[in-house]
């Protein structure tokens, strides 16, 4: 689990943090620790599609987030979404939690009028032409399982991106069958992340789970985005 953030001054548990000379502001330092620090499912849609061995990392072993990453990861988000968690019809849900198959899932909004499921997604950069992004996507078909499991049926899907700058509403085409395949796929990918989780060491956990595309130079620009640098040997440095 992240116990603690990576800045200049090294390792520093959240307890220590901020300390006798911070080097951010305290606001901010507060607000990135209660957003990184919120607990999360270990068996999750998001952990499940992201990097398996990354999700058992942040499981089984004490992690220290880099201050950069806790940034991307959770400041941009928490504005976006504190911003627009305000607003809801009668009858619509907002960030409401489901758990199907064992596997647990948050969707952003969902309009019942519309039966229409959003997704707002925050970035740097928008670039229309490459959007929707494969792994967001599976998200929202997932999450359309999910609501539709539970009687909310889905028959619009919209991912919302966001950056500081411009906005691009991005509707996905699907049909009925993709959310089920989307689903069998996801459940296949929760059964390997949670053996690894109730049981597999470091090193059994490495050979169990696959290389992702967040770590094997195959993402956008070659970049390797992934957090557990230092904890995961198949990182290209």
């Amino acid at each position: 689990m992240i116990v603690g953030f990576k800045c200049i001054k090294g390792e520093m548990l959240f307890k220590d943090c901020p300390c006798a000379e911070p080097c951010k502001p305290l606001a901010y330092l507060n607000l990135l620790k209660r957003e990184v620090s919120k607990g999360h499912a270990s068996i999750s849609i998001t952990s499940c599609l992201s990097c398996l061995f990354k999700s058992y990392i942040l499981t089984k072993l004490d992690f220290f987030i880099p201050l950069e990453a806790a940034h991307s990861a959770s400041f941009r988000g928490s504005l976006v979404h504190g911003a627009l968690s305000d607003y809801r019809h009668n009858g619509d849900l907002r960030e409401e939690t489901f758990v199907v198959d064992g596997i647990s899932g948050t969707p952003d909004y969902y309009d019942a009028h519309l039966r229409k499921l959003f997704d707002w997604k925050t970035c740097k950069g928008i670039y229309p032409e490459k959007l929707p992004y494969s792994n967001h996507r599976d998200q929202v078909l997932a999450y359309a399982y999910m609501l539709e499991q539970n009687k909310y049926p889905v028959e619009q899907i919209e991912i919302f991106y966001i950056s500081f700058t411009s906005t691009c509403a991005c509707k996905i085409k699907f049909e009925k069958q993709d959310i089920v395949n989307t689903w069998t796929k996801l459940k296949e990918r929760a059964k390997l992340l949670s053996k690894a989780i109730n049981g597999a060491t470091v090193q059994q956990a490495r050979e169990l789970i696959e290389p992702s595309v967040l770590c094997n130079g195959q993402a956008q620009g070659g970049k390797i985005y992934c957090w557990c640098k230092k904890e995961c040997d198949r990182a290209r440095l």
